[in-house]
């Protein structure tokens, strides 16, 4: 199952936090719904330090997440509580720079400045660019490559590759080598 990661930006009181869902489900609390609360969707088949990410957030955003509280104000529709703007001025500059975020959130993934690390499947990783002899090659295995020199070159990949989490290095590695002894 995948998951879905987000920070939350609490209107009422400028909190951020950071939170996950199941990738099944579509719905959202009624905080946000009733517009007391923004939600900033973060990139996928990645992987984040709640604690790090919120601080990049605070850094990067938090004047213009400020500015969107000055011409915001709680209300009351009748039935709930609700999130509005005092304006249409300050509801189409909320609207501007909520945008932005989002721009500069999908920027800085692209460009690697998000703190987060990459997951990927090993095979995915290493034969978009390779075959399985190719990556034995890059990955220093031979058909002589014993269990524990094997176990050493994952610990080593792990290190090299730090800024990417990979799903099952330790089978891939097994089976670039058993390609390159010829047992498949």
């Amino acid at each position: 199952m995948s998951w879905k990661h987000f920070v939350d930006y609490d209107l009422r009181d400028g909190d951020l936090s950071f939170g996950t869902q199941p990738d099944f489900e579509n719905g959202h609390p009624f905080d946000i719904h009733h517009g007391l609360v923004v939600r900033f969707a973060l990139p996928q088949r990645r992987l984040y330090d709640s604690d790090e990410i919120l601080e990049w957030f605070r850094e990067e955003f938090g004047g213009d997440l400020e500015s969107i509280r000055g011409g915001w104000t709680v209300g009351w529709d009748g039935s709930n509580t609700i999130g509005e703007y005092s304006s249409e001025e300050a509801e189409e500059h909320a609207s501007d720079v909520l945008f932005s975020i989002e721009l500069r959130i999908e920027d800085a993934a692209r460009n690697d400045y998000l703190p987060s690390k990459e997951i990927w499947d090993a095979a995915d990783y290493w034969l978009t660019a390779f075959t399985y002899e190719g990556a034995a090659d890059d990955m220093g295995i031979t058909e002589n490559t014993t269990d524990a020199e094997l176990e050493e070159i994952v610990e080593e990949l792990r290190t090299i590759h730090s800024d990417v989490v990979f799903t099952d290095l330790e089978e891939f590695c097994q089976r670039v080598r058993e390609i390159v002894q010829g047992d498949e």
